[in-house]
């Protein structure tokens, strides 16, 4: 009896050793993100287009990061093109497709000196900090001052001398999602009527406030031990030394 009972304890113990150190290895799965914007960081233009002016980064998952020392910038967007229409409405969405404007890199971070009073595209810096290629899965002209756009970052590629941990793990990201919020700013042309208006004309533009984010997902982590599973691994080695202090014993004479 006593041989069975010792060797269901040997088994037991050997379990939970082997499930404590699976689940004490297998990584989880983190969230690391940034958010950037501000006034009067759009011009939204005729026949569709959205022109972009570098904005700073003004928050992230990860407070202090270095992330929020660099501007945004990327290329200008033609909605029209991505939808294949000459005119929008308010209060359409449209989804559904996958669109892309070409292989090159078109939005990127930098840290040198920019003109804010330019577009982003006219200065795009020959390396990158941090870069992809936007593709863009989701548009709604939600209202008449608010355009909400949806898509991810491809391509994704970051310098050897980036120190930030936020753009690090995007970069490792299995997908990097992009969000674009455009709304009324402090000059923005009221007189139009809505955004739609000047995407839809031949030749007017209107300023916009930008508010953005980038948000990585399945991105690997180092393993850290939950306390359940802190528990178990320590359940488990209690069994392995109460078994080494166990002496077989001897019948009686």
């Amino acid at each position: 009896m006593y041989v069975s009972t010792r060797k269901t304890a040997r088994v037991i113990g050997l379990a939970l050793l082997l499930a404590g150190l699976v689940l004490g290895l297998a990584g989880r799965a983190a969230a690391s993100s940034f958010e950037f914007g501000g006034d009067n960081r759009i011009k939204i233009q005729s026949e569709g287009h959205i022109d972009p002016y570098y904005t700073s980064v003004t928050g992230s998952s990860s407070p202090g990061d270095s992330v929020t020392s660099y501007r945004v910038g990327f290329e200008r967007l033609d909605l029209f093109e991505v939808l294949g229409v000459s005119k929008v409405q308010v209060g359409q969405t449209y989804s559904g497709f996958d669109y892309t404007f070409g292989s090159d890199l078109d939005f990127w971070l930098y840290d040198g000196k920019v003109n804010l009073n330019q577009p982003a595209r006219n200065q795009e810096p020959s390396t990158y900090e941090f870069a992809g290629r936007i593709h863009l899965t989701s548009i709604t002209f939600s209202s008449n001052w608010e355009i909400n756009i949806s898509g991810y970052l491809s391509d994704v590629t970051i310098g050897s001398n980036v120190a930030s941990a936020v753009l690090t793990d995007l970069a490792q990201a299995d997908r990097v999602n992009l969000s674009l919020t455009l709304a009324w700013s402090s000059k923005t042309s009221g007189s139009y009527g809505s955004f739609v208006n000047v995407l839809n004309s031949s030749s007017k533009s209107s300023w916009a406030s930008l508010s953005g984010s980038l948000t990585g997902s399945n991105i690997p982590t180092a393993a850290t031990p939950e306390p359940s599973t802190a528990l178990l691994l320590a359940g488990s080695l209690g069994v392995g030394a109460w078994l080494r202090r166990r002496r077989p014993r001897l019948p009686a004479a």
